[in-house]
This record gives C-alpha cells, structure tokens and sequence, in this order.
C-alpha cells in the first residue's frame, strides 16, 4: 500500500476558508483511499489554534505565535523541515505532497535527501505567475502538481508547464447539499438575484460594482421589471458598493446583507433566489493577480437549482457551460452582463430548466463522491515505490492503534 506525507501551510484548526476546508477534504479521501495508517499531515499550529478530532492522522508542528516569526517560518519553515526529516528518516515514504507552492523548495529539499518523489498543490493566484524564484523553480521539478481547477491548470500549461504532470482534483460541496430537495420555484413575484462574497478592497474583482451598473441598464431599459439583488457579505468594501447603489438609484431593488454564519443561513438564501450572479474578473491589478480558481460557490448555489450568470473566465467555466448550465457573459462587458440580466429576469420558465440541468451536473461532478474519485485517480499517477535503498532500517509508516 502506497504511503502519503503532507506537508500542511493551513488548517481549518487555524481558520475557516476555502482552501482550509479543502486540504480538510484532501486530508480525509487520502486517508480514506489509502489507509489511515498510510497517511500522515504535518500541521504547523500556534497558539490559538483550535483542537479539534479529524478523520486522519496529523502531528502538530509547533510554529512561533509572533506574527514576525510567523511570516519568517512561512518563507522558512525550519519546524516544519525538521519534524518532516525526523518522520522520513523513520518511516518509509512513497510521495510527499505539499500543499501549498510556498513548500515546494521543502518539498525538493526533502525529495533530493531521501529520494522521494514530491507533488504540489496549486489554487489560483498562488502560481498563476510572479512567483518568488525558489518557488517557481521547485515547483518545475515537482514530479505532479494537483490544480483545484482546469482554469489554473491551462495558465500553468501557457507557462510552459507539461498538461502530463498536472491532475485535477476539484473542491466538492458541502456533504449536506448533495441531497437538498429542488427549490420550489416561483412562477410570479419579484424575481431574486444573489451575490455572495467577502467585501473586501482587495476583492473587488467579484464584480459586484458591474452588477450594479447592469442592473441600472436593466431598469432604464425594462422599467417595470420586479427584481431584487440581494448581496451578502462583510468588509471594507461595503461602503463603496453601497454608495453606487444608491448613486445608481437603486435602493428599491438592492439590498445588502451581513455575511452568514452557518450552512443553514446559506441554504435559505439559495432558496429564496432565482439566480446567482457573481461575474468575476481576472487579471492583474495594482502588481498582483486576482481571479477565482474555481468558485465553489456557483456550484453551491446549482445543487439548490439557481443558476449562474458569469463572466468567461476564472474557474467557474469548470463549473458553468454557457447556455446549458448558466450564462457566461464576455469578460469587463457590462453592456453583455446588462443583455443577459435583462432576458432573464422576464422568462422564468428558462431560468429553471437551466437551474435543473446545472443542478442535475454538480450533482454528478462535484459531490464527495466524485471528488474522492478525481483523487483516486491522482494519486495513483503520482505515486510510485519508494527506491529499495530508502527501506533499509525503516517501520513501517504506521502501526494501526
């Protein structure tokens, strides 16, 4: 049976978000796939970390509370380095994999001192480009690379990647949506449009402001059409998007929301909608990249049968086929995000058979299920024996308690 060591840069003990709750899923299916006992995490903690049970093994690695500290151990994560060696001069290995590119140098420096293969994941903006040097140049000689989205794995191909080392494993939704009745839809009423994100500066590239935009385009062109944007979330940005809603003159038919706490809260929000709209952008703004690496969120919103409207790029076009399963719109094109806003909000009857049939594919692709089958099919490509040489005067990974 083959033997997995991650190397862990975050935890949903540390903090809750998307990639936390992935590397939690990753974590679980690898264990699950490969045996509990052949599957171990190294997991830098602090002192507020939470203690929490887990479906899998994992060893706590003792990171320094100071924030200096904290950052100095990201970019060198001597700790981590050490417990990692301490594990792999005892214990037979067959891949390690490193969860986020800022460990690939770990991952080749441990990878060149016990001959093991190592493999890296990837997100988004992480490695979409600008990478600091090393991690770039440790990322090219991973032997795989795991990519949440084919969005993030055609940029790393553009980039001179080879498509042959990189897998697909997507995020799946939330366990307790994969069996949510069918919203009941409305034949009559206003017609409901949602948004959730975080409003922060830093993500305004989600696209709320060219919702509003269109949105004014919409009434002036349809001024007795009954619709409501409804849009969800905390942060600075709030004010801004606030004060163009109303500069915009639509008071009547936005209204904002503080971000939810619980799946419940999220649930009855997509329930209360006939359509997701979130069209975000990607590219490079202010020296940085911005984009979603894939957007769990619109696939979320399916499983309760709400379509999405989109922009075409990012990693919802994993998620949405345009006219199938939602509508993706010409990137920036407010005019085109109008267009489509506008025929919609008038022909429910389309709107729910695309919800259906999105509905009907998010249910087959992105369920825990089928995620677990993406990485079953992934770590059997990257996980090869370990050399005979590496076995002399090691245990085995683990002794099943």
């Amino acid at each position: 049976m083959s033997r997995l060591l991650l190397l862990q840069h975050d935890s949903i003990f540390a903090r809750y978000g998307g990639v936390q709750y992935y590397l939690h899923d990753l974590c679980a299916l690898s264990a699950e796939l490969l045996g509990e006992e052949n599957f171990l995490s190294l997991l830098p903690v602090k002192e507020s970390v939470r203690s929490e049970p887990a479906p899998y093994r994992f060893e706590k690695v003792p990171y320094p509370a100071s924030p200096l500290f904290s950052k100095i151990c990201n970019r060198l994560p001597i700790p981590l380095f050490s417990a990692a060696k301490r594990f792999l001069r005892a214990h037979e290995t067959d891949l390690i994999l490193c969860s986020h590119v800022s460990l690939a140098p770990l991952g080749y420096t441990l990878s060149q001192l016990y001959r093991i293969p190592y493999a890296v994941v990837v997100y988004g903006t992480d490695c979409w480009g600008d990478l600091w040097p090393q991690d770039e140049w440790s990322l090219r000689r991973a032997s795989f690379i795991l990519s949440i989205s084919n969005w993030t794995k055609s940029i790393l191909v553009r980039r001179g990647y080879s498509p042959s080392r990189i897998q697909i494993v997507h995020p799946r939704m939330y366990e307790g949506f994969e069996s949510v009745p069918l919203r009941v839809p409305r034949e009559f009423g206003r017609f409901e449009m949602l948004c959730i994100a975080r409003l922060d500066p830093k993500e305004q590239y989600k696209g709320q402001d060219h919702v509003l935009q269109a949105l004014s385009s919409v009434r002036a062109e349809k001024p007795a059409a009954d619709f409501r944007l409804t849009v969800v979330g905390d942060g600075e940005d709030a004010a801004r998007l606030e004060s163009l809603a109303a500069s915009l003159k639509l008071q009547d038919q936005v209204r904002f929301l503080p971000a939810v706490s619980t799946r419940d809260q999220l649930a009855q929000l997509y329930r209360e909608s006939d359509l997701y709209v979130m069209p975000s952008r990607f590219g490079k703004w202010d020296g940085e990249w911005r984009g979603e690496g894939f957007g769990i969120v619109y696939a979320e919103a399916a499983a309760f049968g709400v379509p999405s409207v989109a922009y075409r790029c990012g990693g919802v076009m994993d998620i949405v086929e345009s006219a199938d399963t939602g509508w993706l719109v010409e990137p920036d094109s407010v005019s085109g995000l109008a267009q489509c806003l506008g025929s919609l909000i008038g022909d429910r009857a389309r709107v729910r058979a695309v919800g259906e049939r999105a509905r009907a594919d998010v249910l087959q692709r992105f369920t825990r299920a089928a995620v677990r089958e993406e990485l079953d099919l992934a770590l059997a490509r990257c996980m090869s024996p370990v050399p005979a040489g590496r076995r002399k005067n090691q245990t085995a990974f683990f002794s099943p308690t």
